[in-house]
């Protein structure tokens, strides 16, 4: 009996030292909970800031894809615009177009006025000179005769600028009455075209346009020798395009002139011959310091043109326009060629 108290006694003595008190499963408890919610709080931060990281990256796609959908779209529409402005061109008909009847030279006395007052852009016929020629009508040397002898409408006139006595027979042209002076008009025969379209080539000077005169390449000089000045209207519109600018490989300018005795010109209207210049160059007004063509500035985002007057009657009219740089998507010009305009 005295052996089994002891063994109670002993198992009481290792249930009281080997038993975990309230105290401890409490701390363990809330150790166990704090570990838990650490581990929680830790994933709830990766979950932000994966979630971040994926807002950061739309964003910055979402971005680039308006970047890319902007580019597009303005390139798109200055295509469009591009096409518009060709085709409203060909639709466009000038008025030298139509073809009209002749005013003849006046007998004595003079007869009214012609009623035409648009040039015919049919190349004008020559007269056969008659040996009672000289006692006929006065001779009309050019337009500025026909205005003195009571003529100030304008039309097709005759005219003789070598004189009754010369070799050259009499022949048409349009006569431009203005309050300038009378301007003898010689057309060109794509006039109805204009602008023409530039597109295809890109080396310097490799787009040729050739213009065909309503005149033989005799009357024409015919008329500059009894003329003291001369005048030829060109332009070019240019979509990232230039005209001309300098091709430091080929070492030649993109686009020049041909005189009509051939000669190599680089200026364009408005600026004085071989001044490598256009009007704008010549006023300060291009559209930045560096060029001296607005075109030279080769924009692709806007259309740019260059024009004026060419007054040089030394190499007038011009016998060939040569022009580059339009093989790329964007890359179109369009020319405008005018009569040759004299007068005394």
């Amino acid at each position: 009996m005295a052996g089994l108290k002891t063994i109670s006694i002993l198992v009481l003595v290792c249930l009281s030292v080997f038993r975990p008190s309230i105290a401890d499963v409490s701390d363990n408890v809330e150790r166990l909970i704090d570990t838990q919610a650490e581990l929680l709080r830790e994933i709830f931060n990766e979950l932000n800031d994966e979630i971040e990281n994926l807002e950061t990256n739309f964003e910055n796609e979402l971005r680039e894809l308006e970047t890319r959908l902007l580019a597009d779209t303005e390139s798109k529409v200055a295509e469009l615009q591009s096409q518009i402005d060709d085709l409203k061109a060909r639709e466009t008909v000038p008025v030298e177009k139509e073809t009209v009847p002749v005013a003849k030279k006046p007998t004595k006395p003079p007869p009214p006025p012609p009623t035409t007052t648009v040039p015919t852009t049919e190349p004008p016929t020559t007269t056969t000179k008659t040996t009672t020629k000289a006692a006929g009508p006065p001779s009309y040397r050019h337009c500025q005769d026909v205005r003195d002898s009571g003529f100030d409408i304008n039309g097709n006139y005759m005219i003789d600028p070598d004189g009754v006595d010369g070799p050259m027979e009499e022949f048409e042209v349009y006569c431009n009455m203005t309050d300038n002076g009378a301007y003898t008009t010689i057309g060109v025969q794509q006039a109805s075209t204009m602008p023409i379209r530039i597109k295809g080539l890109d080396d310097p000077g490799a787009n040729v346009f050739t213009p065909e005169y309503l005149l033989n390449a005799e009357q024409i000089l015919a008329v500059v020798t009894a003329s003291t000045e001369c005048r030829q209207y060109i332009s070019y519109s240019c979509t990232s395009a230039v005209l001309l600018a300098y091709h430091k490989k080929k070492k030649l300018h993109h686009g020049w002139l041909l005189s009509r005795d051939g000669e190599e010109m680089i200026n364009w209207g408005g600026a004085p011959t071989n001044s490598l210049s256009c009007a704008c160059g010549v006023t300060g007004t291009c559209i930045n310091d560096n060029v001296k063509c607005n075109c030279d500035a080769n924009e692709s985002k806007q259309k740019l043109s260059d024009s004026g007057y060419l007054d040089d009657i030394d190499t007038l009219p011009i016998k060939s326009v040569h022009l580059g740089d339009v093989a790329g998507k964007k890359e179109v010009g369009g020319l405008t060629l005018g009569s040759l305009e004299c007068k005394v």
